[in-house]
């Protein structure tokens, strides 16, 4: 008897039990792509503690909980009641701006007027020259070595007569290697392009100089019919012109290899750095060059 009393009792106490009260944990990051929060849902019985931290993306940097919980990126809650926790996230400063860029070459049309030679010797013999300085030639954005994506010369409008409207038989383009110590030679040539005719089937350039020869991709130009660096004063503006073709002239012009080095740059962050976008040129070390890409850092 004294054994089934007490087996009664404890049937009684198994059926007086209650059941944990469960409750869900929601955590959210705020804005979305400021970091992630773990854990992100959960349950958790009555009077659970919880602890959530906050994980900022790389550009991010924690701020704070919402309702109240502080600002460490890590906190313990008890659970007393469904829970939803905000981690708040805001954007960093960055340190540097990291431009992936591409040497900038410009294209340059010689002359984009008509131009008429500087006709000041009197040597039936003498070279009279068309002067290509640095204001046709040098990239405007840096006053030095520098490359093209393409150099044209249009020879239609050249007046290659006198002022008597005779035809000079000795004209030649005259190509500055200096102007007041600034290098205006281009390093690399895309393409070299010739519109119109030769003056009488030849062309005579002055090229000497210690930065030749200059590479070049392609070109309409039959480089055996020119004549190069022609010397030998007879006058102030007067070249006596060569007898024959230099055989030399590879040693100006070279065909080669003319794609556009790209590097990076990475300068330490300012607006004024930051106002520059994708396609934008910026100056830089010893040219000009294009943004292809735009980055930044964090410390």
């Amino acid at each position: 008897m004294k054994k089934l009393a007490l087996f009664l009792s404890f049937l009684f106490v198994i059926s007086c039990s209650k059941d944990p009260v469960i409750y869900t944990l929601t955590t959210s990051a705020n804005p979305s792509e400021g970091g992630t929060v773990s854990p992100s849902t959960q349950q958790y019985e009555e009077g659970e503690s919880a602890t959530i931290t906050a994980f900022p993306s790389y550009s991010y940097e924690f701020l704070n909980w919402s309702n109240g919980l502080g600002t460490s990126n890590s906190t313990t809650v008890i659970i007393d009641s469904d829970k939803a926790i905000t981690a708040n996230f805001g954007k960093k400063i960055p340190s540097k701006i990291k431009f992936e860029v591409e040497e900038y070459w410009d294209k340059v049309v010689f002359p984009t007027s008509k131009v008429r030679a500087n006709i000041s010797c009197d040597s039936e013999n003498g070279v009279v020259r068309y002067r290509m300085s640095s204001t046709d030639l040098i990239h405007p954005q840096k006053p030095y070595h520098y490359s093209l994506d393409s150099l044209i010369i249009d020879f239609t409008k050249f007046d290659n007569t006198d002022i008597n409207g005779n035809l000079l038989e000795n004209a030649g383009l005259f190509i500055r290697q200096t102007e007041r110590f600034t290098v205006i030679y281009p390093k690399k040539i895309g393409y070299i392009k010739i519109i119109g005719d030769t003056i009488n089937k030849k062309l005579f350039w002055d090229l000497a100089g210690s930065y030749l020869p200059m590479t070049y991709g392609d070109s309409n130009i039959d480089f055996s019919e020119l004549i190069f660096n022609f010397r030998g004063n007879s006058g102030r503006n007067c070249y006596k012109a060569p007898s024959s073709i230099d055989d030399n002239f590879s040693s100006y012009f070279v065909k080669g290899d003319v794609s556009k080095p790209k590097s990076t740059i990475s300068v330490n962050f300012d607006s004024n750095y930051d106002s520059y976008n994708i396609g934008d040129i910026i100056g830089g070390g010893d040219g000009s060059f294009k943004i292809l890409s735009k980055s930044y850092e964090y410390d």
